[in-house]
């Protein structure tokens, strides 16, 4: 049922506002005809959750269709049950425009976060991507089978504790991670080319795996205040590892392995890696390390796994031609100390063209892991992101 209420009129979106939404939604790929209506329930979609309610007449414009094309598209979103109408705008100028929104318990998420240490994060998130219920479950060491099962009881316990449809289930793993949602290889918890995604597949709704570091980056992405469409976000805990986000698009690389760079080598005669290889960057700046560092007020040694980072980067940002550095993790990454050392490093490496136009970040959502396995189930879902 569609819920009709009046409301005052709705302040028009500054121009800036609606051109950063307009650039947003051109970024989409366009489908094949067969596809059509789905592509444009996704832009409809997207356009509403990045810009907020706006009329059917508004929405036709911004995703380039028909009004009679974009109000069909609304009625099958409504009967679905994702948009609603939420009231009439009441200025003076024009016939009053009914206003259409997402609505954001339509539908919830399960979306689950493998990347603590110590750890696994549950979550039941809505549409709007606020968090219902939020459950930690102890990991107690588990690997292997033993961690799999500990996932899919996460599973079982939210999709429970649902009041709501299930849209899909997200998981954010360490590790390489394929499109098909098999990890090749997460070490930490002894997977090993684990269809993780079929082993906890429902038949009521698909579940989604991706990288941490790509969950986070699409949590950026989807739910960030900056509106960026092009970035790099770093992800800083047990390890480190890189979302790369272009136009709009999270890039995963040839074999799911793009912005795995804990293994680079940064000081050949360093400390030995689990790898085997030694000075790899994940023993220079880790989540722990910089903890320890934080706790001691070792200045110096945030210091220097800030530049090791930056050194790391600064090829990385000059071949994409990317400015915006986000950082992700424990909160010792946001320190001014830490960024600062990023960025220095990183503009000795590059030119001007490039470091003038650098920014480093702490990122902008709470809870990204859990909120970007919720994004990754939108995404793939729904178009949203």
């Amino acid at each position: 049922m569609l819920k009709i209420v009046i409301v005052p009129g709705a302040a028009p979106s500054t121009p800036t506002a609606r051109d950063e939404l307009a650039e947003r939604l051109s970024l989409a790929p366009r489908s094949l005809p067969e596809d059509l209506r789905r592509s444009n329930r996704g832009l409809i979609l997207r356009a509403l959750h990045h810009g907020g309610p706006a009329s059917r007449a508004d929405l036709a414009k911004l995703i380039g269709v028909t009004a009679a094309t974009a109000s069909s598209v609304i009625k099958d979103l409504d009967d679905l049950g994702l948009v609603e109408e939420l009231g009439r705008t009441s200025g003076s100028v024009g016939k009053p425009a009914t206003m259409i929104g997402i609505a954001p318990d339509g539908r919830q998420i399960v979306a689950i976060s493998l990347s603590k240490p110590d750890e696994f994060v549950g979550a039941l998130v809505d549409l709007s991507g606020t968090i219902v219920e939020r459950r930690t479950y102890p990991r107690e060491n588990r690997t292997g089978t033993d961690a799999l099962e500990l996932v899919r009881s996460i599973r079982d316990e939210l999709v429970g504790a649902a009041d709501r449809p299930i849209l899909g289930v997200g998981i954010a793993s360490p590790g390489i991670v394929d499109p098909e949602g098999t990890v090749i290889r997460a070490s930490r918890l002894g997977w090993q080319g684990l269809p993780l995604a079929h082993e906890l597949g429902l038949g009521e709704a698909d579940v989604h795996v991706a990288n941490d570091a790509n969950a986070s980056a699409l949590a950026e992405l989807t739910f960030g205040t900056s509106n960026a469409t092009n970035f790099v976000l770093v992800r800083v805990d047990q390890g480190v590892g890189l979302g790369l986000v272009l136009k709009g698009e999270l890039l995963t690389g040839a074999a799911s392995a793009a912005g795995e760079i804990g293994h680079v080598v940064v000081q050949p005669d360093g400390d030995e890696c689990t790898c085997g290889k030694r000075g790899c960057l994940e023993t220079k700046i880790s989540g722990p390390l910089l903890q320890q560092a934080q706790k001691g007020a070792d200045d110096d040694v945030v210091r220097l796994a800030g530049a090791h980072l930056g050194a790391a980067l600064a090829s990385i940002l000059s071949a994409l031609d990317v400015a915006d550095v986000v950082l992700s993790g424990p909160s010792e990454v946001a320190t001014d100390t830490f960024r600062d050392a990023v960025r220095d490093a990183v503009a000795d490496r590059t030119l001007p063209e490039l470091s003038e136009r650098l920014v480093v970040r702490p990122s902008s959502v709470d809870d990204d892991i859990v909120l970007g396995a919720a994004a990754l189930v939108l995404d793939r879902e729904l178009g949203i992101r």
